[in-house]
């Protein structure tokens, strides 16, 4: 026979016991939700400097030009060296204004369409971030139309070129890193 109050000492433990499992499993919810209204907030800011960069008409122009890059240093890292800070690789820059060194339109068409590229490769972590450079890629894409006369073909061969050198000028630590 029990004695009068160990049954009430034992739904009592249950009770604790019950109560300390659904405290553990609600700190671990909210640290949870703490890391994951961090990275939200991360990638929201994220895609807003994505759909934020834009070239000036300095970048076009060629006031902006950077100097030719060291290229052991250049291809240490993805990014790559971007002395005046546009978003595009200098060695890929330098391509298109020595490719393109009188047509404005082309150039920026296709400085446009690289800085496209060129955030796919750096700044793409997840689906969102993925998604904003995508977004800008199209426009990009929708510019190097504009700039061959609304020639499939032509926007097409400079799509080619530019993501050439964008992905070429990458290949050294792509290969490393693979």
């Amino acid at each position: 026979m029990n004695p009068p109050g160990a049954r009430s000492s034992r739904l009592w433990r249950i009770a604790l016991w019950a109560l300390a499992v659904f405290a553990l499993a609600f700190i671990c919810l909210v640290i949870y939700r703490i890391y994951a209204l961090d990275a939200k907030e991360k990638t929201d800011a994220a895609v807003q400097a994505i759909h934020a960069e834009r070239l000036t008409m300095r970048d076009v122009d060629g006031s902006n030009l950077p100097p030719a890059p060291d290229q052991a240093l250049n291809d240490s890292t993805i990014e790559g060296i971007d002395a005046n800070e546009n978003g595009i690789r200098d060695d890929v820059e330098l391509a298109i204004f020595k490719k393109y060194p009188t047509d404005l339109k082309t150039r920026a068409a296709m400085l446009q369409y690289a800085l496209g590229l060129q955030m796919q490769i750096t700044e793409v972590t997840n689906q969102a971030t993925w998604i904003a450079s995508s977004q800008e890629e199209g426009r990009a894409i929708g510019c190097l139309l504009r700039a061959s006369g609304a020639s499939v073909a032509s926007a097409e061969s400079m799509r080619e070129e530019v993501k050439s050198d964008v992905l070429l000028s990458n290949i050294p630590i792509i290969m490393l890193t693979a």
